[in-house]
């Protein structure tokens, strides 16, 4: 009849097409996620941007996705990936800096670091396979690049959804 579908494959983040008398076949495309970091900033020590910042300058995301990530992913530089048209028009994110980000916090008078609670899903997805590891490296990097203690705690996807919601 004609008609040609496209659907994803939830492993490979890669369409499929399928056109009429044809084996489907893969056809691939740049991956379209963005992995990041949330924080309410109505709740201290968020509330305070000098500290999202220097969190956002405390994590070596090269190294995360090199580590974590599917091969042909990159460190997003913008919220929205590059092969989407406009996503990367504006400022790009904050370069890799522990001394710029340790000195934010002592600024912002968190010198010896703090305390903080990571929530996360352990749910493997086709972009993020193990976010367990992912957690793990991101606690690791932020005690170790600015002296924040992190305490991982995996949470139900409803729930952690709800909690998303709800601030």
């Amino acid at each position: 009849n004609g008609d040609t579908s496209s659907r994803t494959s939830p492993l490979l983040s890669t369409p499929m097409i399928r056109q009429p008398n044809t084996v489907p076949r893969m056809v691939p495309r740049p991956p379209l996620s963005t992995f990041y970091v949330g924080m309410n900033n109505t709740s201290a020590p968020f509330d305070d941007e000098r500290v999202r910042r220097a969190i956002a300058m405390g994590i070596n995301r090269a190294e995360i996705v090199g580590s974590n990530f599917p091969e042909g992913y990159e460190v997003a530089n913008f919220f929205t990936p590059c092969v989407i048209p406009n996503g990367c028009v504006g400022e790009s994110w904050y370069p890799f800096d522990p001394l710029g980000a340790h000195n934010l916090l002592d600024e912002a008078g968190y010198t010896g670091g703090f305390q903080t609670v990571l929530t996360y899903r352990d749910v493997a997805r086709g972009y993020l396979p193990r976010p367990g590891d992912v957690a793990e490296a991101i606690k690791e990097q932020l005690r170790e690049n600015l002296g924040i203690q992190v305490k991982l705690e995996i949470m139900d996807d409803e729930l952690f959804l709800q909690a998303v919601d709800s601030g």
